[in-house]
């Protein structure tokens, strides 16, 4: 089977919604519809005739992609300019694979240190403690699968089997345990979190709620509550689930009102900071989440983003330009951005920082 673009149409609006799904054996790209301006309209409703095998996967493009040039204003500077461990990752297809660009702190150039390639459906991608690079995806043979690299694109380490359905982020809890935001399950059925516990590589459980289609994103608090980004099948109303203690069963955080939300992130006081992906914002949530945000605009159309060691700085995987965008946190002044040896034809989506630097 060839690729195949699954259109939606914005409520109210003339923009395209796109869900590009591929399936295992090649084929040719569609291309995207023509994208509209900064910020998207709002309302919009999810294709919903994926009839993937397990093999199918698809990007976290819920939303047309803006056209490049929006980030208006954007300072391009050598990846170096940061001084921290990055890596920025690519979706790619079995025609088209992506990549994730290490950018070395250690290394002071213009250009990555190394590049990690033939990489099919990556969405988000994560750092753990210890300095590891978490890669969720869907292999071009059909295989769910998540695994660690060694900074500096040393060696592969562990392997995480998925056979719950396609993973697209992954969070780690103090104690051991894993959890991997499957996008959708096996068939085109609602996403879920899959939970590994201490030292296993197969999920021992699942962590499910009736509001959940779409599964995005997945953090854990200092408390090991589990957080989960989600859209609905209609793509009409999104939000963020809780999970007390990694636990059954999860409950709708009301004071978050998203309909599109990206990815998450839990600074050290438990703050929550996830990107609206129809105001073009990123939404700081204080704990215990029941006020309205702190919020800042991005430059373009950034699904994950993430925070350093200092927590002095987010960065952000921007779609619309192919571009890592820099802010200061938690004020949200856009600081800088960088580009080198992105590529134009992929998707930029995921980013992660080493947490120990």
């Amino acid at each position: 089977m060839g690729f195949k673009a699954l259109l939606g149409s914005l409520i109210g609006g003339g923009a395209a919604l796109v869900v590009l799904a591929a399936c295992a054996g090649g084929g040719s790209q569609v291309a995207t519809p023509p994208a509209q301006g900064l910020p998207p309209q709002a309302g919009s409703s999810f294709a919903r005739n994926l009839t993937s095998p397990v093999a199918m996967f698809a990007p976290f493009e819920l939303r047309a992609p803006l056209a490049p040039g929006n980030g208006l204003g954007l300072r391009i500077v050598d990846p170096d300019t940061i001084k921290a461990q990055i890596y920025v990752g690519q979706y790619g297809v079995p025609s088209a694979p992506g990549l994730v660009n290490d950018y070395s702190s250690a290394a002071l150039r213009k250009n990555p240190l190394c590049q990690i390639t033939n990489l099919d459906g990556v969405n988000a991608i994560e750092v753990d403690s210890t300095g590891e690079l978490w890669i969720p995806q869907v292999t071009s043979g059909g295989v769910s699968e998540i695994t660690s690299n060694a900074p500096n694109c040393g060696a592969a380490g562990t392997k995480l089997s998925d056979p719950n359905g396609q993973p697209a982020d992954i969070a780690f809890a103090s104690t051991g345990v894993r959890y991997v935001s499957d996008l959708l399950g096996n068939g085109s059925v609602a996403g879920d979190i899959s939970v590994y516990p201490k030292g296993k590589t197969k999920p021992s459980s699942k962590l499910t709620n009736s509001a959940v289609f779409f599964s995005l994103g997945v953090a854990v608090d200092s408390h090991n509550n589990v957080f989960q980004s989600f859209v609905n099948q209609a793509g009409t109303k999104g939000g963020v689930l809780e999970f007390v203690g990694g636990k059954m069963p999860g409950k709708v955080v009301k004071g978050i009102k998203l309909t599109e939300p990206g990815t998450l992130i839990i600074d050290k006081s438990d703050n929550l900071i996830v990107t609206d992906q129809v105001a073009n914002t990123l939404d700081t949530y204080a704990p215990p989440y029941t006020t309205a945000p702190a919020t800042f605009p991005l430059k373009g159309q950034s699904i994950q983003c993430s925070i350093n060691a200092a927590e002095t700085n987010i960065a952000c995987a921007d779609r619309a330009n192919d571009t890592a965008d820099i802010y200061n946190y938690p004020s949200g002044t856009y600081i800088f951005s960088f580009n080198a040896k992105l590529s134009g034809t992929l998707t930029t989506i995921g980013i992660a920082q080493d947490p120990r630097e």
